[in-house]
């Protein structure tokens, strides 16, 4: 699973309106160190135990007892502030949403791939040469193509 931590901070900085150069930065500003400890807590729920309290707390140059306080602290918020808990969902949605539209991606560049891949090979058991581009020739649907439209062309000009 790829690190969304870059997209994350995206989400909660623009939501926040905050600068994301300050999340670095050792603030204690209210509303720099709340967009930290968000972009902490989202990291965290979204890799769970693939990624630990340390890793995450590094990004900012934290220990990971810091990184713990922020998720608690989060969590605390959304139990008693009914408005930070409707801003949080609102950026779990967009979380999600980025992480679904990333994950479709990767699967499009891996199914891409392997069809090239697949016809290259094709070509090199043959014997007949091939053009990188008549390869490379999907419709706005990602469907592969037909074999004839792999074909390179015999017409003249």
């Amino acid at each position: 699973m790829a690190t969304y931590f870059k997209n994350i901070e995206h989400i909660i900085c623009d939501g926040d309106e905050v600068n994301r150069d300050l999340l670095a930065t050792k603030t204690r500003k209210r509303e720099v160190v709340e967009a930290r400890q968000q972009v902490m807590y989202f990291i965290k729920k979204i890799h769970g135990k693939n990624m630990s309290w340390a890793k995450i707390a590094s990004f900012y140059g934290k220990d990971h007892a810091t990184a713990m306080h922020a998720c608690k602290t989060v969590i605390n918020l959304m139990d008693t502030n009914r408005q930070f808990r409707e801003k949080n969902f609102e950026y779990m949605k967009k979380i999600n949403e980025m992480i679904a539209a990333r994950e479709y991606a990767d699967k499009i560049k891996k199914e891409s791939l392997d069809f090239i891949r697949e016809k290259l090979l094709e070509a090199i058991n043959s014997g007949e040469p091939l053009v990188l581009s008549d390869v490379i020739c999907y419709n706005s649907s990602f469907e592969k193509p037909k074999t004839e439209d792999l074909l390179p062309s015999t017409e003249t000009e």
